[in-house]
């Protein structure tokens, strides 16, 4: 793992607020411009691909939002099966409270 990227992950992981929804945990520090980070464990599902394809999905989500937070998404079980639209509504609440 990269230096910058241990940094910035004993920074949020120390220092952050944590919000859930259903499906996720969004750890994040206020301001910043870092691009966001996806851990989708295999417990959690389990086909890489999937992995994958989840994490780009959630990267474009945050791409569209723009918040201005420093952040770390967690996926927690049962986010395989959710769509895109339902993915994107629970990033764009769970924002919204960070913001707040």
């Amino acid at each position: 793992m990269k230096e910058e990227t241990k940094e910035f992950f004993t920074s949020v992981m120390r220092g952050g607020s944590l919000h859930h929804s259903p499906h996720l945990s969004l750890k994040f520090l206020l301001g910043g411009e870092a691009p966001v980070r996806v851990v989708v464990s295999k417990k959690v599902v389990s086909s890489a691909v999937s992995r994958n394809r989840l994490k780009r999905r959630i990267r474009a989500i945050f791409k569209e939002i723009h918040p201005p937070i420093q952040a770390i998404v967690f996926a927690k079980k049962g986010v395989g099966e959710v769509s895109f639209d339902d993915l994107r509504a629970e990033l764009q609440e769970l924002t919204k409270k960070a913001l707040k």
